[in-house]
């Protein structure tokens, strides 16, 4: 198994989540969408509207 990376949103939330080898993770928004890809992931999260905080600084590290 593998780190997964999720994106969870519903009509006025989206939530990003990295889950790691062994943990799992639930949400109470209607849809889930895994990624094994963090860069995947994190566009899809932004593409729904996720603000990521500031200390996370993710898109340098993004390879378009």
């Amino acid at each position: 198994m593998a780190t997964k990376y999720y994106v969870c949103h519903g009509p006025t939330a989206v939530h990003y989540s990295v889950v790691e080898d062994g943990s799992s993770m639930s949400s109470g928004q209607p849809n889930i969408e895994e990624f094994s890809s963090e860069n995947e992931a994190t566009l899809r999260a932004i593409e729904l509207g996720y603000v990521f905080p500031e200390e996370e600084d993710v898109l340098p590290e993004l390879e378009m």
